[in-house]
Formats: structure tokens, sequence, C-alpha cells
């Protein structure tokens, strides 16, 4: 008999168990640490690209792809797994939006970069894919938008929000089924525990829009009117109509003053009578555009406007016409009231993330170092670790002789204790960078949850 026919003869069935399942864990760890893993998102501060929602328990699972970023560095606009540089033990998802050795600025719910100081800003405006994953659709409570079909009378405006503006509300781009819960969480939450479940949301008015739905002219219709408000300024796009089929479709702009030009045309371009006809217009990011049945008409830039005060209106001019489909959508709203930093001088080998869900998110624009100097018996030491607000991180009590002591959560995720009587507090200062050492990977695709209860299937890939 040969020794390796003797050694398995001789081998007890607990032995190749064991030396099986030890192969498993093996590949399984080599798998995970360097190809893919799974990992849930538990809050929802990338709402609607991603969702964690506690009052639903609607909690995203997505793969990551770790293998990319071996052989590529990461690119913007993709959603990124890595660890908080401030708290390395913290696993975060955020879209990647600065990049290294450049200059990002956060204004009036928009993102503008330069190369360096001695250049102009130049706004930042996403690809169409990654555009199509932030678009938050308005629901009918409380912007009022109707759902089958509305009949437009003869001159007769449809408005939305004309008085107070559109503003950046988080529940906007949930799902239907997801709101009632959500708000009955919120509900107890002001009655209960005396505090807001969203506390940050609807303080910024939300001018970029975007309109659309399956229009149907009648044949006394001359025009269909879509107006956007941008504070005292006006855009309408004029689509003419089976009575004003000579004029050709343009873009008109009519400011303060009641002044009004023509921005750009379209000439030979209107709508028939009784046809229904998908259109779309929107403004976004200093940009508007009209599509008719998926074809471009109009695309023009714009000024950048300060006042972000907004209305849509629809008008149906000189006859009566019919929309199907109707949906109002509003862009993610990058706010600043409550950011540290809104304007970033990126370092070369480090980047800026920000969260889709923007009133809701803690990211780069907050991120803050708390530093402090402790006196030790080895000499002083400096400590230093993520600020985070109520007390959270630091955190300071009493011992049972009375003296106060700090708690603190560092930059590793270790935690100190030490007395406040041997400890120096340095101001806070901004950190909002991410080092490219600390990227882990790219979230690529949700695979769960399906609730059929809620009608949520979150299946597909992330833009």
């Amino acid at each position: 008999m040969s020794d390796l026919a003797a050694e398995k003869k001789h081998k007890a069935p607990w032995r190749e168990n064991i030396e099986a399942l030890a192969s498993a864990i093996i590949v399984a760890l080599t798998f995970k640490v360097f190809f893919l893993e799974v990992s849930q998102i538990p809050s929802g501060s990338m709402q609607p690209t991603l969702m964690g929602n506690p009052a639903t328990d609607v909690k995203d699972r997505v793969l990551v792809d770790k293998l990319s970023y071996r052989s590529r560095d990461p690119k913007r606009w993709e959603v990124v797994v890595f660890q908080h540089p401030n708290m390395r033990s913290l696993t975060m998802v955020k879209r990647l939006i600065g990049m290294p050795s450049e200059q990002l600025r956060v204004l009036d719910g928009d993102l503008f970069v330069r190369p360096d100081s001695n250049s102009a800003w130049k706004i930042l405006r996403k690809p169409e894919l990654v555009q199509r994953s932030t678009w938050r659709k308005l629901a009918r409570a409380p912007w009022g938008v109707p759902e089958g079909r509305v009949s437009l009378a003869a001159d007769a405006a449809l408005s939305y929000a004309p008085k107070g503006g559109i503003l950046d509300r988080v529940l906007d781009g949930y799902a239907e089924s997801l709101i009632q819960p959500i708000e009955a969480a919120r509900t107890y939450d002001i009655k209960q525990k005396g505090m807001a479940l969203y506390p940050n949301e609807g303080h910024a008015n939300v001018a970029d829009l975007r309109v659309e739905g399956e229009f149907a002219l009648g044949s006394g219709a001359s025009a269909l009117r879509l107006e956007f408000r941008e504070g005292e300024r006006t855009y309408t796009f004029v689509l003419p109509g089976p009575a004003g089929a000579g004029e050709g479709a343009r873009v008109e702009q009519r400011d303060a003053s009641g002044a009004t030009s023509v921005l750009a045309t379209a000439p030979g371009k209107s709508l028939a009578a009784g046809a229904a006809t998908q259109v779309v217009a929107q403004n976004l990011d200093d940009e508007l555009v009209l599509r008719v049945d998926g074809a471009e008409w109009l695309r023009v830039d714009t000024d950048h406007q300060r006042d972000t005060r907004s209305h849509v209106r629809i008008t149906s001019s000189g006859g009566a016409s019919t929309v199907d489909g109707l949906a109002l959508y509003r862009d993610v709203h990058y706010t600043s009231e409550r950011s540290t930093t809104v304007e970033f001088d990126i370092p070369a080998g480090h980047y800026v993330m920000l969260g889709d869900n923007s009133p809701e998110s803690a990211d780069g624009r907050e991120w803050q170092m708390v530093e402090f100097d402790v006196r030790g018996p080895g000499g002083v030491a400096t400590l230093r670790g993520n600020l985070r607000s109520t007390e959270e991180n630091p955190r300071y009590a009493r011992d049972r002789d009375g003296k106060e002591r700090i708690f603190l959560i560092d930059e590793f995720g270790d935690r100190m204790d030490f007395a406040r009587a041997d400890a120096s507090q340095k101001p806070p200062y901004p950190s909002p960078y991410v080092p490219r050492e600390l990227i882990k990977g790219r979230a690529f695709s949700i695979f769960w949850p399906l609730r059929p209860d809620l009608g949520v299937y979150r299946i597909g890939w992330i833009r």
C-alpha cells in the first residue's frame, strides 16, 4: 500500500470535515478581502439612490466591487465604500464628488469646480445615467401633483408651489407606500420624544426641476407653455400647437422688470392636434433642456441665479388639452447651511464624498476633527477623533469620585478615557478629505430587499 493510500485510510472523518470547513473559510475570506463583499445601508443619507429607513425596515443590501480599484483610481460620480477618515472603524457609503488637486464649491444647491484659484468656477453637471438616479419624484402630498389624466382648460394655468417654492423635503423620491409609515414614525418621535425625525429638511428652495407627461393638444390650442421660475427670473418653454404651428418651438426668459427675450428657437418644431406626445422639460444646473418623444428640441445655458425660489406652471394657450402621466421631479440640492466646509481645496491623493440626500447626510461638508493634548507619565500625547454633536463624541462624565473624565473614540476607532484635568482641548478643525488608501471599493448593485407588502423591489444597478 502506498503512503498516500495509507494516509487516506487512517484519516479520521472529523479531520476531513475540519479541513473542508477551513478551506471554505479561507476561500470566503480571500474572496471578501480581494474581490466582493456585501454592505447594508443603515440610513437614508444616499436616498433615493440607496435606501436605509429604520421606520419601514427597508435597508438596501449592495454588492461592493473591491477589485476594480486595484487596477484604477476611483472616478467622479461613482458610489464608493470607504473608511471614515476621522473614525476608521466606521464604513461609509457616499458618492464621490471632488477629485484630487482641484477646488470644489457648494453654492445655492449646486456644485462648482475649477483646477486652481486662477481659473473661473464651472458648474458641475452629472452624467445622464447618474442624473436619472438622483431625480426625486414629488409626491401628491404636499405638492398636489395629480394622478391619471388631467384636463387643461384653455388659458387656465396648472401651478405647483407658486408661493412658498419647492423645498428640499427628505421624503421626496420615496415610494408612495413608504411615505405613510415614515410620517407615522415622525409624528411618534415628535409627540413621544420631543424630536423631529428629519430636523434638517425643508429649509432650502430648490430650483432644479423637471416636468414630464404625455400631452394631447386640442385643435384650438395655439401653444403648450411650460414655465419654470427661478428667483426673479422665469423661463418658459413654448411648444406651438395646431393653431400656432408656423411659429416653431422656443424658450423665453422674463426678468424681474417683466422684459421678455428669446434664448433659443427650434424652427419647424410643433405639436400636432390630438396626438399623445411625450414632453420632458427641465431647468437643471444652469441649463434648460426640452425633449419631445425622446428627441432633443432645445438646450441652452443660463446665468447662475442666487435666488432659488421656484415654481412650475403649465398652460394650454388658446384651447383645451389633456395630459397623462404628469410628473414633477427635483434634483439633489446640496445644502451648505450646516456645513463646516463649502469650498474645498482638495490635496493630491484625496477625494470629497457627499450624500445624495443632502439635508440628512453627514458627509465631507460637516466632518470635523476634535483634538486633545493629554498629559501622562510618559509626557504629552495628542489624541484626536471625529467630532459629533450632542456629546456623542467626545463625551464628558464624572467618575465615582466626582472628577470629570473625557471619553473619546479616536480616529482609529479605539475608545480612550482620560481625566479632563489632564487634557487641553484644541479648537475643532475641518477634516473633509478621504485619502485614496481608505477607499475600499465601488457599490455597483442592489440585490435586496424585496417587500411585496410595501410594493418595494430594490434590485438593480447603482449609478
